[in-house]
């Protein structure tokens, strides 16, 4: 009998070829197809696609290709292909900025993680009488290891997100203990990229960021809100399929979005706790983050964020940052105003443009955030 051929499509920077494939074609045929279509000079692409559950897989060899090939059965198999990022060796810094990817809205907003590009400013909300308060600890790189730039490790949590305006109270406290006692909770794992600017206003310093990217590297929990993609390495490929792309200055990969809402849809958050907030630390500075409040908007392929937060003076050194980040997000109240505990860890490294943070970017090898990949310590724990 006939071997089946089934036609595949091969997807790479919204450039698609079709090609043919059969049971008995190797990974290393595919390899080899991959680079005589995209680029001969690399030949370790990652090689993703959705399967029938709605989980983005990795496909690493022979094996894992007819798995793909068996799962998608008679719907249209896309491939989409991930090209490592190139280490830049040059040392001048481009003098003009390119223009911002497109999000297809006009107003970015910020949600569930810090991030940015350059863009529109974002509206400060009015401060309560007391202001909600929130913990981000940034130290130092210090694990010895040889690097080109300086690496500052952040890392915040446990915080709580909501749509409240108010100060919270130790009635919110006692709300918010209980439900963490639950046994499980919905929790999104997001990636986050994008430059943060630092600059003083005469009361302290002014955290922003605007046009960041956000991607749901995954999720544990029903399948309303996004795929249940809790592996380890389907995590870890979502977060390089995300950094690759924001390095090249293209659009982010399909696929990680997330569902639930509709595009288009916006949120807007305060992140802070009642007592007991430890301050923000860079270095031997300390400080304790106030009128944290962020939005962010879902456009088809990524959620677009903005926020801003004031913090005291020498913590941060005026200037911009590029800013990758893990954050997890367990919701503890359901409903139409609901909470969110967040954790989040990560890198800042200081840059001059947004040409200059995606060339870093691409210089920092993989896993540039240094979150584990493992769902149930994802945004907590540092490699």
């Amino acid at each position: 009998m006939a071997e089946v051929e089934r036609v595949v499509k091969l997807r790479h920077n919204g450039v698609c070829h079709c090609v043919s494939l059969t049971h008995s074609t190797t990974y290393a045929a595919l390899i080899d197809t991959v680079a005589q279509k995209f680029d001969k000079t690399q030949h370790n692409p990652t090689i993703t696609y959705v399967d029938s559950d709605g989980d983005v897989c990795v496909i690493t060899d022979s094996a894992s290709l007819l798995i793909a090939f068996d799962d998608a059965k008679e719907k249209k198999l896309t491939f989409d292909v991930v090209m490592p990022p190139t280490t830049t060796t040059t040392t001048t810094t481009p003098t003009t900025t390119p223009t911002k990817r497109s999000s297809g809205v006009d107003d970015g907003g910020g949600g569930d993680a810090l991030g940015a590009g350059a863009g529109a400013d974002v509206a400060a909300t009015p401060s309560p009488a007391k202001r909600l308060r929130s913990v981000v600890v940034i130290d130092d790189d210090d694990d010895g290891a040889a690097t080109t730039t300086a690496q500052k490790r952040v890392s915040w949590g446990p915080i709580l997100k909501s749509h409240r305006v108010k100060p919270l109270t130790s009635c919110d406290a006692s709300d918010i203990a209980q439900r963490n006692r639950a046994e499980h909770k919905d929790t999104w794992l997001w990636h986050l990229v994008g430059v943060m600017s630092v600059a003083d206003n005469g009361d302290g310093m002014m955290l922003e960021m605007s046009g960041a990217s956000k991607v749901q590297a995954g999720y544990d929990g029903g399948t309303q809100f996004g795929w249940k993609t809790t592996k380890s390495e389907n995590v870890a490929t979502n977060k390089t399929r995300h950094v690759a792309a924001w390095a090249a200055g293209v659009q982010t990969p399909t696929g990680l979005v997330g569902k639930g809402v509709p595009v288009g849809f916006r949120h807007e958050w305060q992140y802070g706790n009642a007592d007991g907030i430890p301050p923000m630390r860079v270095g031997g500075g300390r400080s304790v983050l106030t009128s944290f409040h962020w939005d962010e908007v879902k456009t088809e392929r990524e959620w677009v964020v903005n926020w801003r937060a004031r913090c005291d003076r020498g913590v941060l050194a005026p200037g911009r940052y590029l800013v990758v980040l893990d954050q997890r997000a367990e919701r503890i109240k359901t409903g139409a105003h609901p909470w969110y505990n967040t954790e989040a860890v990560g890198t800042l490294v200081a840059c001059t443009s947004d040409a200059d943070a995606r060339r870093i970017l691409s210089s920092l090898g993989p896993n540039p955030s240094r979150g584990v990949p493992n769902h149930t310590q994802y945004g907590k724990t540092t490699i």
